[in-house]
């Protein structure tokens, strides 16, 4: 059985509602888990070590820097996209398969009339060692992602996606 990690599904753009992306994250997982994959928790203290470890930036310790509002909490470092150092963190200490991360985006053209929006989501796979080795991709219009029928079917087709690719 695969084991897998599904980081951050981010919006792209401030007008799509943050449960979307977040909507649409459970439903891949739930679309994964159904075909098979083992999905792997983020451990937000494995990130929080990690900061406090490479020093980098930091002036005062972790903890005296979250108290001066200097510092996110860890389930904002668990929001964020991830780089390949910490994807490979995660990977190596959670002994899994693939990391996939990604965003979600709804345009508008504005216009009164003829009004038209466009979706896409774009979901990034990577390996153990944090390169991106695929990325799977969607991008319609004339429906609205928001609508739980539609989000289910690209979650599922992302999933299928992903397993037919990783065979």
């Amino acid at each position: 059985q695969k084991k897998l990690i599904v980081g951050s599904i981010q919006n792209r753009d401030y007008k799509t509602p943050k449960s979307i992306a977040k909507d649409f994250r459970d439903l891949f997982s739930y679309e994964l888990m159904q075909i098979g994959y083992s999905l792997v928790p983020i451990q937000p203290k494995l990130l929080e070590r990690d900061l406090v470890m490479s020093g980098e930036n930091l002036f005062l310790p972790l903890s005296l820097r979250k108290s001066a509002g200097e510092s996110s909490s860890s389930s904002s470092q668990i929001e964020r996209l991830l780089d390949q150092k910490d994807i490979k963190l995660i990977t190596n200490s959670e002994s899994v398969d693939y990391f996939v991360q990604g965003v979600v985006s709804i345009q508008s053209n504005e216009k009164i009339l003829d009004k038209k929006d466009y979706n896409y989501i774009f979901l990034n796979v990577y390996d153990t060692e944090g390169n991106l080795i695929g990325m799977l991709n969607s991008s319609f219009d004339e429906k609205i992602l928001s609508e739980s029928e539609l989000l289910r079917k690209v979650a599922f087709s992302f999933a299928q996606t992903l397993e037919k690719s990783m065979k």
